[in-house]
């Protein structure tokens, strides 16, 4: 197997990317590898070798032509980030210069397109626990915004090469994550920026309470379905704090370079949010199974960018019925039942969208992109939990329609089952070769 790390000198220089200051540092499977360097978790690893960002090079270089400022999805894009993440101390990197690799070309700094995100280093290394979450979070959503390179903690994610590698530069960027936009995502003509030109509206960040029960059942089980959620695991939520458990959470620990003691503290608590676990018992916004605000979470789930809502039924595409996916969600966020389709086996009518089912859309978006296509309505079996407002079918992950070959749809299906899904079907059961469908008990 090639090393992900390995590059030839011929394929870097038949790049379009050869004018791009950071990208010519490569390192080849000679090299030691830190022990201290971003650790890229599996389902960001797998989202970031699928999407392709193109690449736009700068200009030829120019001083005359330096932008006075960061382009207008930059200077979004910079203030989402520091409204959303904790930790960050400042966000620059607007410099007058030309490409250190190739100095017939502007630098995508001179042009305002690249973004520092300083983060104060820990103890004298980079403080994972802060820049891993934004890291991951951004090459979640490269394709959805436009960003087409990355670099933070002597890794960097290519774009148009759909790839990670270890980054050889001089600056080992332990205390900023440097990111690009292309042309597109600074222009805000990616699916990200609504219209074109006005940005998804940035949701307030809830601070982490001082004071929580954290040796009660409840909150021991959502550090389980946390972890299982970030880590992949399997491990049974239980609510009790067993061998297994710790030991998860020290691996979690040493992940994100906190102190390995498998105690669950307000620091590991914090990294586990940042990570995409939801708010824990005892927050403000915490959503126990089953109840909790559907309107708040509708409304979530329409922000995002990478969950996609088919507009018509999925199995009669000439219906209007208002029972479609996009319009269950609507009705949900404004307060209202979802409808059922009333052809086939639907039973026509309305039901109140779960929490449960409506928490887990949620937790799904934190590692995957993904398109559903139907929740409420549609023609399923009679005694279908679609009907109860408990089910969700999707027919696209990551890029890529649901099928017996789409590399993601079996981790897809166990994080559904990792976040208390008890009917998850995919392709293999009958009737299910083309999508997803994930359900949860009945209440």
């Amino acid at each position: 197997m090639r090393n992900p790390f390995t590059f030839e000198v011929e394929e870097l220089a038949s790049q379009d990317e050869i004018g791009l200051e950071e990208e010519v540092h490569w390192e080849d499977e000679s090299s030691t590898s830190p022990t201290d360097e971003w650790v890229i978790p599996d389902n960001v690893r797998r989202v970031g070798e699928s999407q392709f960002v193109s690449y736009d090079d700068g200009p030829l270089w120019d001083s005359s032509k330096c932008a006075g400022s960061f382009t207008a999805g930059g200077k979004v894009l910079r203030e989402y980030l520091k409204a959303n993440f904790k930790g960050i101390s400042s966000i620059g990197g607007l410099s007058c210069r030309s490409n250190s690799a190739n100095t017939s070309k502007m630098s995508i700094h001179g042009i305002g397109r690249a973004l520092d995100i300083m983060i104060p280093k820990n103890n004298g290394k980079a403080n994972s626990a802060v820049g891993d979450p934004i890291a991951n979070w951004l090459v979640l959503n490269a394709a959805a915004i436009g960003i087409q390179y990355l670099i933070w903690n002597r890794v960097r994610w290519s774009g148009s090469r759909k790839s990670f590698g270890r980054y050889g530069g001089p600056n080992p960027h332990t205390d900023h994550i440097h990111v690009e936009l292309n042309e597109d995502g600074a222009n805000r003509r990616t699916p990200w920026f609504s219209g074109g030109g006005t940005p998804i509206d940035v949701p307030t960040p809830i601070p982490i309470p001082a004071s929580i029960s954290r040796s009660s059942k409840e909150y021991i089980r959502w550090v389980q379905q946390s972890l299982n959620q970030i880590l992949g695991l399997r491990l049974v939520v239980d609510g009790i704090s067993g061998t297994q458990t710790r030991s998860a959470i020290r691996s979690f620990q040493q992940r994100q370079g906190l102190v390995v003691d498998g105690i669950v503290g307000p620091q590991t608590e914090g990294a586990l949010i940042a990570a995409g676990a939801g708010q824990p018992p005892g927050s403000p916004s915490y959503q126990p199974p089953g109840g909790g605000s559907r309107i708040q979470l509708a409304t979530q789930i329409l922000m995002l960018p990478n969950v996609g809502l088919l507009q018509n039924s999925p199995t009669n595409s000439s219906s209007t019925d208002g029972a479609d996916a996009s319009s269950n969600i609507h009705d949900t966020a404004a307060g209202n039942p979802a409808k059922r389709s009333a052809y086939g086996n639907a039973p026509g009518g309305s039901v109140y969208l779960d929490s449960r089912l409506l928490s887990g859309i949620l937790s799904l978006a934190n590692s995957y992109s993904f398109k559903i296509s139907s929740i409420a309505g549609g023609s399923h079996s009679s005694n279908s939990r679609h009907y109860a407002g408990i089910a969700c079918d999707v027919y696209e992950i990551n890029g890529n329609h649901v099928s017996k070959t789409n590399p993601f749809f079996r981790a897809f299906m166990q994080t559904c089952k990792n976040l208390g899904a008890t009917e998850v079907l995919g392709p293999g059961s009958e009737g299910h070769d083309t999508h997803v469908h994930f359900a949860w008990p009945r209440p």
